[in-house]
């Protein structure tokens, strides 16, 4: 019975060993023959550690396997659609008397190759196998067949297992018409050499050696220099010129200056503004505080009233007090106040807010020196 092969690899076959109730039957290592269509077939070499010994490549595709006892269930050849089937690698070592007849046949003459005949056929190439074959169903009909070929990428060939002599199939490149092809061929390729007998370009020519002082003095200068040529001043200007042309324009230092941004100074009125904005509100409340009116020390900074102004003088301090209508001051202890930023004022930069940290803090020094004062004071008015 002929049947169509699945590869193992596919994953059918995984779910037919997992399945219960399903009669299987597994083959291993039963020794086959199969048909292999050969593609490429090509000669390569080993490495150094076996002397670069030649070998014979061979690759092509997997079209039946032929079991040699038939397999379970009457299965004689198990076939793989064109194109479909598994590739398969063989490699086919020669042994020592196939390689004397290579090296008899021209192995180391340009051009040795594999004949051409050699691929585009089908191979017989002996191997083993192992097999998953599914039962079939009813009595009549076709088992499930899945398998696996041993070697398949490697598979090891020589003449012993294959029975085939391969060095029998090269072509002989020694023989006198295959040689004389060789040599007309070499000779089409070969760079043309001259045969010693030329002609002299120059022949019947005189030549003299230029006089050195015509070409250290001034003679080289001059239009009339014994057959020197001479540069014109004005060519080597002209390519100068043109030299300069080419090259990027430099920038103009005083259109960068021109273009430079200027940084913006504030104007007249933005400084009023900023004064009235940061500085006043920070004045303000540092005098606003007691013990920072005009009769006490100034050690801040902040200058008194001016006595020379025309408000001053208007007030008549000679009167007396109870003509003035002024009640007798008493002075109370100052309650200490800690001053605390209003956080809605802005003060400025970070030296106005120390500056205004360091004026409270010497009014409020100040406030306590006239509270230790007091009871002297109020002893003097009673």
């Amino acid at each position: 019975m002929k049947v169509a092969g699945i590869s193992m690899m596919d994953p059918w076959a995984s779910r037919v060993l997992r399945a219960k109730g399903v009669e299987t039957v597994q083959v291993t290592g039963a020794p086959v023959e199969t048909v292999v269509y050969m593609e490429r077939v090509a000669i390569e070499h080993h490495g150094q550690e076996r002397n670069y010994r030649p070998l014979l490549h061979l690759t092509g595709e997997l079209r039946s396997i032929i079991p040699d006892e038939a397999l379970p269930f009457g299965v004689q050849e198990v076939t793989f659609r064109e194109s479909l089937g598994p590739v398969v690698d063989a490699y086919y070592e020669f042994d020592d008397a196939q390689l004397a007849e290579l090296v008899t046949k021209g192995y180391f003459t340009e051009g040795f190759e594999p004949p051409s005949t050699m691929a585009g056929i089908p191979w017989d190439l002996p191997t083993t196998i192992d097999a998953l074959i599914l039962a079939p169903e009813h009595e009549g009909d076709t088992p499930v067949v899945f398998v696996t070929v041993h070697g398949q990428t490697e598979l090891a060939l020589d003449a012993e297992n294959s029975g085939y002599k391969l060095a029998e199939y090269f072509e002989n490149r020694l023989t006198p018409e295959l040689a004389e092809e060789r040599e007309l061929h070499s000779a089409a390729q070969a760079v043309p050499t001259h045969s010693g007998e030329f002609r002299d370009l120059f022949e019947g020519e005189e030549f003299t050696a230029p006089d050195p002082q015509h070409i250290s003095g001034g003679a080289r200068g001059s239009d009339a220099a014994e057959g020197f040529p001479v540069v014109r001043s004005k060519i080597f200007e002209e390519l100068l010129a043109e030299f300069r042309n080419k090259l990027p324009a430099e920038p103009d230092p005083v259109s960068e200056q021109e273009e430079a941004p200027v940084e913006a100074t504030p104007e007249p009125d933005d400084m009023a503004e900023l004064y009235q904005r940061r500085i006043v509100p920070g004045v303000d409340r540092a005098l606003s505080l007691p013990g920072d009116g005009p009769d006490s020390p100034d050690q801040s900074g902040v200058q008194g009233p001016d006595t020379e102004s025309p408000a001053f003088e208007a007030l008549d301090l000679s009167e007396p007090e109870d003509e003035l209508g002024v009640a007798p001051l008493t002075i109370a202890p100052a309650a200490e106040e800690s001053w605390q930023p209003d956080a809605s004022v802005s003060t400025g930069s970070d030296s106005e807010r120390t500056q205004g940290r360091r004026r409270v803090q010497r009014s409020q020094a100040h406030e306590r020196a006239l509270a230790m004062d007091a009871p002297d004071s109020e002893q003097e008015l009673g």
